[in-house]
């Protein structure tokens, strides 16, 4: 749903950001974590703010956290809750919404 929110023909942040990277793309346990933090069902779109550049663990930031990650964890063999778990603080108001 993140990544179909807007039509076809026009590409989104969450697209651009998520899709673009394979190895995130290719992993269910990553885009459903992505999911979990960042969608809104009630509205049918991202969380307000998930596609800022500055707010704390926007989805930018989340994709370098994952990079940083796999170089320690088996993130790929991990639940969406386990990677959800490890994330740092700043994620923290995400989980909650």
């Amino acid at each position: 749903m993140l990544f179909l929110y807007n039509p076809p023909w026009e590409i989104n942040d969450f697209t651009e950001r998520v899709a673009a990277n394979q190895f995130l793309i290719s992993h269910e346990n990553i885009v459903e974590a992505i999911y979990k933090l960042y969608f809104d069902p009630q509205r049918g779109r991202p969380k307000r703010g998930a596609l800022s550049t500055t707010k704390p663990g926007n989805i930018r930031r989340f994709v370098k956290v994952i990079r940083q990650f796999e170089l320690t964890y088996d993130i790929y063999t991990m639940s969406a809750q386990s990677i959800l778990n490890l994330l740092p603080p700043e994620f923290d108001d995400w989980k909650k919404k």
